[in-house]
């Protein structure tokens, strides 16, 4: 997919932590509001009880994203629909996730599954370095003994840019970070002294 325009988003500065996985805080943009046929498409400001989940509409910075046709319809409905305010002040209590995201983006008709795609890991990870095309999936991932994980999944914004869009966690926040922040969260620096651990890296 090669993108023939921008979309306008929003974001604001955000830092993203595993404790229970490593303890990193590593930072990405969240975006907070997209633009659909003029009007911004904005992340409600209440009904969580993340203390960071707050943000000022005047805070966020209006960037432009590669985009095309297809990609931009596909990353407005997402958010319309799970993340966005919806009319009246009401926030979806649908279920949704970076694995969701990543189908959701291919077109790919799945109901409203959330389940890791370990079927993506069973062959070789891309070289290391490359970037996805735009909205192209990724899913990273590893071989432990002979069983497939598949921790996270990404989208691509074009082989070009350093950064990809994804989903923070169940029902999180979306966000564009880097690939060499998003490998390095989920790297667990066993994978490198374990041999029993194989391929981490990002399969498609």
């Amino acid at each position: 997919m090669r993108a023939t325009g921008e979309l306008a988003a929003y974001t604001v500065p955000s830092t993203w932590t595993r404790p229970e996985f490593k303890p990193t805080v590593r930072p990405y943009n969240r975006v907070v509001g997209l633009t659909n046929n003029g009007e911004v498409l904005w992340q409600p400001t209440f009904g969580s009880a993340d203390p960071n989940h707050q943000f000022s509409k005047s805070d966020a910075e209006r960037v432009a994203i590669p985009s095309n046709d297809i990609f931009a319809k596909r990353l407005i409905e997402f958010f319309a629909r799970y993340i966005a305010e919806c009319r009246g002040g009401h926030i979806s209590t649908e279920t949704y996730n970076c694995h969701r995201f990543g189908l959701w983006m291919v077109g790919a008709d799945s109901g409203n599954s959330v389940r890791p795609p370990t079927e993506v890991v069973d062959s070789e990870p891309i070289e290391k370095g490359r970037r996805l095309s735009l909205g192209q999936r990724g899913v990273i991932g590893y071989k432990f003994r002979g069983h497939t994980s598949a921790s996270h999944s990404i989208v691509g914004l074009g082989r070009e840019k350093p950064d990809c869009i994804q989903v923070i966690a169940v029902g999180g926040h979306m966000g564009i970070r880097s690939y060499e922040d998003t490998l390095d969260h989920y790297y667990d620096p066993e994978y490198g002294t374990n041999p029993d651990f194989k391929g981490f890296g990002i399969y498609v």
